[in-house]
């Protein structure tokens, strides 16, 4: 055990040493560089190459989006500041997007996900428009639709069958939709 304690005191002093020359560098481990996205790893983590010659690669770096139950995939070459929680050159992470494509976003919630905008667009801008219960849609039918049933007041009803001729669409009310939407 007393290898281990110290092995932990020289390397608690080489990190001490590094830091202080860090420092002596000018750099802040408080505040935010920018760097480029070469990669995002399987797990989510980005491969990151800074703009300051002060620092390395940076790898499998963890985004913070900022919101929780947030999840991100980004394109390569994407922009991003990163910083190191609390200070510790240890705990870097990427946040604050500019110049980034999002290729991929997930919001986990445990109830529901409420956007309230007066123009919500899925699937992007001039994208296909959503109907939701209770919209009035058209509905298109078949120019012959056949028909069949009975004409008359009981019990003197005779049965009939035939087609009609629709020319205009028929208007109706959407009464139920899917658990899950998508749109594209």
């Amino acid at each position: 055990m007393a290898a281990l304690d110290g092995f932990d005191r020289l390397k608690g002093a080489l990190v001490r040493i590094i830091d202080a020359r860090l420092r002596a560098r000018g750099v802040d481990y408080l505040a935010l560089y920018p760097a480029r996205v070469a990669a995002q790893n399987d797990d989510g983590t980005l491969e990151l190459v800074p703009d300051d010659s002060r620092f390395k690669g940076l790898s499998r770096v963890p985004i913070r989006p900022g919101l929780p139950a947030v999840t991100l995939e980004v394109e390569r070459d994407s922009r991003v500041l990163f910083g190191f929680e609390g200070g510790d050159r240890s705990r870097p992470y990427a946040s604050v997007w500019d110049a980034s494509v999002v290729t991929s976003m997930t919001i986990r919630a445990e109830t529901k996900v409420v956007v309230i905008a007066p123009s919500v667009e899925l699937g992007g801008e001039g994208g296909s428009p959503v109907a939701r219960v209770g919209d009035t849609v058209a509905c298109v039918l078949p120019s012959k639709m056949p028909v069949a049933g009975l004409i008359g007041v009981p019990p003197a009803t005779q049965p009939f069958t035939g087609f009609i001729d629709v020319s205009d669409p028929v208007l109706g009310v959407i009464e139920g939709g899917a658990l899950h939407t998508k749109a594209s």
